[in-house]
């Protein structure tokens, strides 16, 4: 079964529908299939439960990966 399959399999449940979103940067890829990135742009009923981008605010992601940066680094 592909992926693809899978996702549609918890997109279409009920069961899920507020536990279950999903992430789109890999998608839009150079290297990937044209036909997820079809349905996925194509199917209304996804939209609110479709992100883009990073999930996590850039300062904290500095502080993850930079630890010795975080006393000199201002959140805000």
């Amino acid at each position: 079964m592909s992926s693809l399959a899978l996702l549609r399999r918890l997109l279409e449940d009920r069961r899920y529908e507020k536990l279950v979103l999903v992430g789109l940067a890999a998608v839009f890829q150079r290297n990937r299939t044209l036909a997820v990135q079809r349905e996925l742009l194509h199917r209304t009923d996804w939209v609110t439960r479709l992100l883009h981008g990073s999930e996590f605010p850039r300062c904290l992601v500095c502080r993850l990966s930079m630890p010795w940066t975080a006393s000199s680094t201002s959140v805000g």
